[in-house]
């Protein structure tokens, strides 16, 4: 079993299909975006593996895109990010939603800290500084720097390595989802991001 990280997939998102496509992309439409994740994302998870989502996962008609989430490979874990249905909804709306993601095979889960014999590191939807806008947005929900390296989406294609900040985006990964022996490469290594040989 392998453990991956990966962030904002944006299932479904149309103006994010514009976004990547001013970026080197060639996406027809958000289904074409979706189908090429989709695949991606499977060239490297098996089914027996263990994935950790960090937001944004879906976007557009919940209906048609939601169920995509189905498709991917492992066993799914999710924190929450701006784009979720669940963030920020009404109270009496919060257990649907999740109710509603479960059912596709993604778990919420909240901020963690991940730690193992290589060490420890923060996980969030959310950097602890920076972000892809020219201002710093949803500050009440950043996780505290306490000097520990943190593992977070959000901020699309700003870094792929800040400081002791690891963004596991989608779109500075060539779509696909950063093992965890990757991370502790980048840990032990200082930042250096360079594949292990």
């Amino acid at each position: 079993m392998t453990t991956w990280f990966t962030a904002d997939l944006h299932f479904g998102h149309r103006n994010m299909v514009n976004w990547r496509n001013k970026r080197g992309c060639n996406f027809a439409d958000a289904d074409e975006m979706n189908e090429f994740i989709i695949e991606r994302y499977n060239s490297v998870v098996k089914p027996d593996d263990e994935v950790y989502l960090l937001g944004d996962l879906v976007m557009g008609t919940i209906a048609d895109n939601l169920p995509l989430l189905e498709r991917l490979n492992g066993t799914k874990f999710s924190t929450i990010g701006n784009h979720d249905r669940p963030f920020d909804c009404k109270p009496h709306r919060y257990q649907e939603w999740i109710d509603k993601y479960q059912e596709v095979g993604v778990k919420f889960v909240s901020d963690f800290m991940w730690c193992d014999s290589f060490g420890s590191f923060s996980a969030s939807h959310f950097p602890f500084s920076g972000d892809h806008t020219d201002r710093e947005r949803f500050l009440d929900r950043r996780p505290v720097d306490k000097g520990q390296w943190l593992v977070h989406g959000h901020v699309h294609e700003a870094w792929r390595v800040n400081g002791r900040q690891i963004n596991v985006g989608v779109d500075v990964w060539d779509f696909e989802p950063v093992s965890l022996e990757q991370i502790q490469y980048i840990m032990a290594n200082n930042g250096v991001y360079s594949p292990p040989s």
